[in-house]
């Protein structure tokens, strides 16, 4: 019988170890990434390239930048924070959560519309009567949307337009509005853009904003793993 106990109690002990190894070896090969919603289709191609023939998993999370700010500095174990600013990642930093911040791109507005004859006008298009409604990100979480405010303000239309504004969760959600027909057009990333016809969007004029840093972070859940360096490295490679 005392046997037949020490058999089981050295099973249950193998087993144990068994869960604690494989769960040891899942976290070594597993990357938590989160990523503002302007540069979610990049970092997942550069993911699913960096990932082949590899025995690794990816988790990308996305949506405006300050929801994922606040979703990490709230304890969501994220390896990496990428922005589509540099303030988040810098205030990330000041928490003693991360460390430095680096840059992994450069913001542009575009103005977008599935109606060409509106982008033949340009920015005077936000002014038509024909346009109702004007999508942008919501300036307190989404750093596009906030970027697209300090254009319409320094282009002299914002007090003009600003009752026509719809305001999106994140960027993306601005161009879907677009996308739906919801909004008559919009001032979004251009990065989102790039499989969308030329003739529905062009470049905003930088000279009424500032193109913006977007920058990111290894967090200090990332910074212990080898395979955080590696996917660094790799995106600076691929980029």
């Amino acid at each position: 019988m005392a046997q037949s106990f020490k058999l089981l109690f050295l099973i249950l002990i193998l087993l144990l170890s068994g869960c604690f190894e494989n769960k040891n070896t899942s976290d070594k090969n597993r990357l938590s990434i989160f990523v503002a919603s302007s540069a979610k289709e990049m970092i997942t191609e550069i993911a699913d390239d960096f990932k082949k023939d590899k025995y690794i998993q990816i988790d990308i999370y996305s949506t405006s930048s300050g929801k994922g700010y606040s979703q990490l500095i709230h304890g969501f174990k994220y390896d990496l924070y990428f922005s589509a600013d540099s303030e988040y990642p810098q205030k990330v930093y000041e928490k003693g959560l991360s460390e430095k911040p680096q840059t992994y791109a450069i913001g542009l507005l575009a103005l977008y519309s599935k109606n060409p004859e509106l982008i033949k006008i340009g920015i005077l298009a936000l002014e038509n009567d024909e346009v109702v409604k004007i999508a942008i990100g919501n300036p307190k979480l989404a750093p596009y949307g906030k970027l697209g405010v300090e254009f319409l303000k320094n282009s002299n239309l914002y007090y003009k337009i600003e009752s026509k504004l719809i305001l999106g969760a994140n960027i993306s959600q601005a161009v879907q509005f677009v996308d739906t027909g919801a909004v008559e057009i919009g001032i979004v990333a251009i990065s989102l853009l790039k499989d969308k016809p030329q003739n529905q969007y062009m470049k905003l004029d930088t000279k009424f904003y500032k193109p913006m840093k977007q920058n990111f972070v290894v967090t200090k859940y990332g910074k212990t793993k080898k395979l955080t360096q590696e996917f660094v490295e790799y995106m600076k490679l691929t980029k």
